[in-house]
């Protein structure tokens, strides 16, 4: 069966069209969900894949259940068209490290599990961001710079009276953090959809909840031991906690290295996409 890559993107779209031309192979269907806030949408197009541009459009906000929305409305969209072997979740700042083939002789040789980062679980950062009421989180990171500093201001002072007031959601119920970025089975994405509402609901307040979702609910499912954590997926270079811009300093170090994907990747710097498409298509792994 095919493949189908979710793409969320919201800008960086020279480094979304190189993405794409990676990923156009006879066996993968694209599916892009571009940011609601965009205007101008990009000139995408496929000559071997289906290409599905979503018409439904979230307005996504950094921390915001938007983010979960979005994924969704790629589910919903591609759910229909399959069964899929795979659903992959990857962002339009993605870039593949390997061939298509030896992509899809890894994913052959899982098929029936969904591919997780290695989950973790905090119980300070759940207390905070799952437990909490998240209150303000759709201004949180606004472009203007009034409404983002009442949000955050508002933000601290909703976690501090909760806190105060021991108001803490879910007590019974364990979560998990991951990459948001999965491969998941045709039957996992069933399963997510069919309890989108209860799920959305959920994760209504929370914050960066697309972190927590995917692998806390799948955990607690009937599907739960079919998942499998692998680290070998993506390759994030972080500075603190956010993933910095891969540059041509690190072109030897992306492909030397096992990850079948790594992120992110800028407009700012093209000449390291151009330098690892071209790595990929001359001298492609053996399998």
């Amino acid at each position: 069966m095919k493949h189908a890559y979710l793409i969320i993107a919201h800008n960086g779209f020279e480094v979304l069209k190189r993405l794409i031309n990676a990923l156009d192979d006879e066996r993968n269907d694209i599916y892009v969900h571009i940011d609601g806030k965009v205007k101008v949408l990009p000139q995408l197009h496929c000559e071997k894949s289906q290409l599905y541009i979503l018409d439904k459009r979230i307005d996504v906000r950094w921390g915001d259940i938007s983010q979960i929305k979005s994924e969704y409305a790629l589910w919903e969209e591609a759910y229909p068209h399959g069964p899929y072997s795979y659903y992959h979740l990857i962002s339009g700042t993605h870039l593949p490290l390997k061939s298509q083939d030896v992509i899809h002789h890894y994913y052959d040789a899982k098929q029936g599990n969904s591919i997780i980062s290695p989950m973790y679980t905090n119980e300070y950062e759940i207390d905070l961001k799952i437990r909490r009421y998240n209150l303000f989180t759709y201004t949180y990171n606004s472009s203007n710079k009034i409404i983002k500093t009442l949000s955050q201001f508002l933000w601290r002072v909703s976690g501090f009276v909760q806190k105060r007031l021991d108001i803490r959601r879910y007590k019974k119920e364990q979560f998990y953090k991951a990459s948001n970025w999965v491969s998941l089975t045709h039957e996992a994405i069933g399963y997510m959809l069919s309890y989108k509402r209860e799920i959305i609901a959920k994760y209504k307040y929370s914050w960066c909840g697309d972190e927590f979702f995917v692998p806390s609910e799948l955990s607690r499912s009937p599907l739960k031991d079919d998942i499998i954590y692998a680290d070998d997926i993506l390759k994030v270079c972080f500075v603190g906690s956010t993933p910095r811009i891969l540059t041509d300093k690190d072109l030897e170090m992306l492909i030397q290295s096992d990850s079948l994907f790594a992120r992110k990747f800028s407009e700012k710097n093209l000449s390291i996409t151009e330098q690892l498409i071209h790595s990929i298509n001359e001298c492609p792994p053996k399998i």
